[in-house]
This record gives C-alpha cells, structure tokens and sequence, in this order.
C-alpha cells in the first residue's frame, strides 16, 4: 500500500523531478479508456521547452478532462507558488480561444493543504474551460485504481509488495541472467507474426490468452518482450506480473488490469481482467497445461 505519506518522501528525492511525468502519465494511460494522445517527457527529457504534458480524450474520468488538457507540475515546497507560476505563464502564453477548448491540470506530490482556495479563485477568472489540481492524497486514491503503476512506484519507493512485480523489472531480471543480456528484440522476433496478433487481442479486451513455449519463464519472457519491442506502453502500463497466487490484484475502475501469470496454477478471466496464461506444452509441476488449440505456440 502507498500512502500519501510515501508520496510525499518520495518528492524529496532527486529522482522525482524527472520521475513525476512519468508517473502521471502511467497513471492516465492505466485508467484512462478513451485516451486519444498523450505527451509527457519524463526521465532525460524533462527540460525540454513547453507545458509538462497534454492529454487528449474522448471521455472524461475522475482524474482526467474530456478533451484536450495540458499538464503543469513540479515537486517545490510550496505547490501554490509553483502552480501560479505555471497559471500565469500558460495563460500569456495562449490565445483566448485556445483557453476556452483546454482543461488545465497541475499535479504536486506535495501535501497541499490551500488546493481547494486555489482551485475556487482560479476556476472564477474563467481563463480555461476546466482547471484541476491534485497532490499527495490524490495520487494515494488514483494509484488504486492503477495496480500496474502502483507496483512500479512501490519498486522505486523500496517497498514489499510480495507477490507481484512490474513486467520491466520482471524481463529486466530474467535476461540478465545471460551474458550477454537477451534484448527484447530477440525474444519479440523469433516468434514470427505472433507478436502483433497477441497486441490485438490484448487491446480487442480477450479475457484470457494461453502463451505456449519451452518454458513457462519463455512464455513470460515473450508476453513482455513483444510489446517493449513494439513500444507498446499503453499495454505495459496496465501489466502485472505475478508470481503468487494469493497476490492476484482485482480490477480497477479504468482499463483492464492485463496479469500475466508467470508461476501460480491457472485462472480464469475474473471481472474486468484480462489474463495472460503463461505455460508449457506438456503441462508444469504445478499443473498448468493452457488449452493448446486456442494457445499462441510461441516456441
């Protein structure tokens, strides 16, 4: 479990400084259904010129305008300082019309305590069509609605979460155990067309898709590797890797958590889920033989 209080350490650290734009952007592509674009340079890429992020989306959620929206945030004690700063800025920086079509967002991994006062003085100037503001407390309650970027937080906060691990963390450990390590590419390609047959079907929303290899660590291997081959962030985001069967995350109120099996007997699609069943041709110790007719052979 993160808490506000994780959150708000964490914005101590260096690392928050290039790590919140990819954080926020996890956060929108994992619960954001009608996603339509999305832009936020994160790690190295974080000085570049302009607003933080834009997001465009059909439909809204709790969390993100419909519409098109841009993103200002930062890590500064004073959140109000900093986010009047970026107001102001933005609101010179566009013409009238384009304010009037646009939602403006700021996020602060700081606790913020005057937010409400803030949101009321600047949503009555009317300068954008909606203004939004969330801190510490609000990223608790977004990231659980978000399983995949909450394991990835909880990996870089140090905490346990037994059971379950982000896929690039799980691939990262698994082909360094070579040397060299093992590329994505490799992994992704030697499977022929299958690849983007497996992206469709994870986005067509199919409940449950066997992998089929050698190994069922392959199978796992394979289930990664092709959609960090394909950049296929808006699929990586929304995966779970998980190891134990007592640690199956439930669904979330946005997209489909995608949980890929990689050492726990095999389960059903549940509720809003969509399950990769990683396993062998011949079946595992544990017991888990998917149905090799509607499986993807992989080996």
């Amino acid at each position: 479990m993160i808490t506000e209080t994780h959150i708000r350490q964490w914005a101590d650290r260096i690392e928050a400084r290039s790590l919140l734009p990819v954080l926020v952007r996890r956060l929108i592509r994992e619960t954001t259904p009608g996603l339509k674009s999305l832009r936020f340079p994160g790690n190295d890429a974080i000085a570049l010129h302009g607003v933080d992020g834009e997001a465009v989306s059909e439909t809204s959620t709790p969390w993100v305008p419909a519409g098109k929206s841009l993103w200002e945030m930062g890590c500064d004690q004073s959140p109000s300082t900093k986010a009047n700063a970026d107001y102001d800025k933005r609101v010179k920086e566009f013409d009238a019309e384009i304010l009037k079509d646009t939602a403006f967002v700021f996020v602060t991994p700081r606790r913020w305590a005057s937010k409400e006062e803030w949101l009321t003085e600047r949503r009555a100037s009317g300068d954008w069509a909606e203004v939004h503001a969330w801190d510490a407390v609000d990223i608790e309650t977004w990231l659980e609605e978000a399983p995949g970027t909450r394991i990835w937080l909880a990996e870089r906060l140090g905490l346990s979460h037994p059971g379950l691990i982000s896929p690039e963390d799980w691939y990262r450990g698994w082909a360094s155990a070579s040397t060299p390590s093992i590329p994505a590419r490799l992994v992704a390609e030697r499977r022929g067309g299958k690849s983007e047959t497996y992206q469709n079907m994870l986005r067509d929303g199919d409940r449950t898709i066997p992998i089929i290899a050698d190994s069922r660590q392959e199978a796992v291997a394979f289930s990664i590797a092709a959609l960090i081959q394909a950049d296929a962030y808006d699929l990586l985001d929304r995966m779970v890797v998980v190891t134990s069967s007592d640690a199956v995350p439930g669904a979330g109120t946005g997209q489909k958590p995608i949980l890929v099996l990689g050492g726990v007997d095999k389960r059903d699609s549940q509720g809003g889920l969509i399950v990769i069943q990683a396993g062998t041709c011949n079946g595992d110790q544990l017991g888990t033989r998917p149905d090799v007719g509607r499986g993807m052979g992989v080996s």
